[in-house]
């Protein structure tokens, strides 16, 4: 699914049932696989109410979108399988009917039509639509915190900054940290700019991410 539509970001999570923790290893061995074990503290099984072997499919807000059972739905049965992907690809496709670059699931969930325009900023707080969406804050909320956050070095260490960025998850907007050392001009900076591991889902209910990057600059001189 990844290459046919790469601009998706579809994660898929296991989490064992309680009392199966024998198989845990079984399951997990040779596969790149995010696998939780529910504990009776969490009870995760019975708060969602999930039946033995369901695939429950969220949308790119965590909302529930379907479930997909693979007892009754055999993958071993390659319609089964069609159908399965097909279902994964529906709940996290982009659709943008007005073409404004804004995604009709994001405009109807802050704003409950298609009208908002990219360049509006609704809650005042200097951050447009367009801005909003790309750090997936919520475009009628001024007290969201700032997207990006800049770390100095902890004591005294090498001058080495971590930005922290929050992001929308996948592929549909491509995304660049730029830095100066005077606040003009800002230019990308491949061996001062590194980014510092993978994008993290922060599963928060708004399709979004936090990525780091590490910024090394000359000894005495901070990036702006």
């Amino acid at each position: 699914m990844e290459a046919a539509r790469p601009a998706l970001h579809i994660e898929i999570l296991g989490i064992n049932r309680i009392g199966e923790d024998p198989y845990n290893s079984l399951i997990t061995e040779g596969r790149t696989l995010s696998w939780l074990q529910d504990t009776p503290e969490a009870a995760v099984w019975e708060h969602w109410g999930v039946t033995y072997r369901d695939v429950r499919i969220l949308d790119p807000q965590n909302r529930l979108y379907g479930v997909f059972n693979l007892t009754v739905f055999n993958l071993a049965i390659e319609t089964n399988r069609e159908l399965l992907k097909q279902r994964l690809l529906n709940a996290a496709k982009f659709i943008d009917t007005d073409k404004d670059r804004l995604l009709d699931d994001w405009e109807m969930l802050h704003f409950g039509s298609l009208d908002p325009e990219p360049g509006d900023d609704p809650d005042g707080d200097g951050r447009n639509n367009a801005a909003e969406f790309a750090f997936a804050t919520d475009p009628t909320h001024a007290a969201d915190p700032a997207p990006v956050q800049l770390l100095p070095p902890e004591n005294g260490a090498a001058p080495a900054w971590t930005v922290v960025v929050r992001r929308r998850l996948g592929d549909a907007l491509a995304y660049g940290v730029a830095a100066s050392r005077q606040c003009m001009p800002w230019v990308i900076e491949p061996d001062a700019i590194r980014p510092a591991g993978q994008v993290e889902n922060l599963y928060d209910g708004t399709g979004a991410g936090r990525v780091l990057y590490r910024l090394e600059w000359p000894e005495g001189i901070a990036p702006a």
